[in-house]
């Protein structure tokens, strides 16, 4: 027996509209995490006004030649020294100097194994308000001796700061409710007893 022509219309409309939707849930789903530079910070000294950070990396391609560097403010900070050792890196302090005037930076470049922190750098701070987040950058060496920008952007509180939950993509979300739409109409369709038209009307 073939079916009626508006059962047909239906399965077709609810079969391509999962399909859409199930395309568009894998084309909105989230591209692989950018590296990122978590940070602590903490009072070393009152007298004196040193503060130290504790960097921590994630994401990070242990691929060697690359690295990344973190900017200090030459009107906020001075006299910058390593704490402690940073295994597999080759770490380069560049002090501020507000005669130039230019930013300080902690440059630390990947050379073997698969360390990810804390790297440390004790600093003294001429701010009011606590230390907080720095401009951080994400090089490569080129072959030619040069470097290559990548990922930028600022660091982030590492202590007490809140885990991000992840939401589903929003396709997902479509492509979930397609799909349950579509099993209800097949179920419904199927439940119609035979001699019937799906308008509840008798041929």
């Amino acid at each position: 027996m073939q079916r009626s022509e508006p059962k047909m219309i239906a399965w077709r409309c609810a079969g391509i509209g999962c399909v859409a939707c199930l395309l568009l849930g894998f084309a909105t789903a989230p591209a692989a995490a950018a590296p990122t530079v978590a940070y602590d910070v903490s009072l070393v000294d009152a007298d004196a006004g040193v503060w130290r950070y504790e960097y921590q990396l994630s994401g990070f391609d242990f691929d060697a030649g690359a690295g990344f560097k973190v900017e200090f403010d030459y009107e906020l900070c001075t006299e910058l020294s390593l704490f402690g050792d940073a295994p597999g890196w080759d770490v380069l302090l560049l002090q501020p100097d507000s005669n130039l005037p230019d930013h300080g930076y902690y440059d630390a470049l990947f050379m073997e194994g698969d360390y990810l922190g804390p790297f440390a750098v004790d600093f003294t701070w001429l701010g009011e308000d606590a230390p907080g987040a720095q401009l951080v950058e994400f090089y490569r060496l080129a072959d030619d001796g040069g470097v290559e920008g990548g990922d930028g952007g600022y660091t982030t509180p590492h202590a007490g700061a809140p885990a991000a939950v992840p939401e589903p993509a929003s396709g997902l979300l479509f492509a979930t409710g397609a799909v349950a739409a579509f099993c209800a109409l097949r179920r419904k369709l199927g439940r119609a007893p035979r001699g019937e038209s799906q308008c509840g009307g008798g041929r």
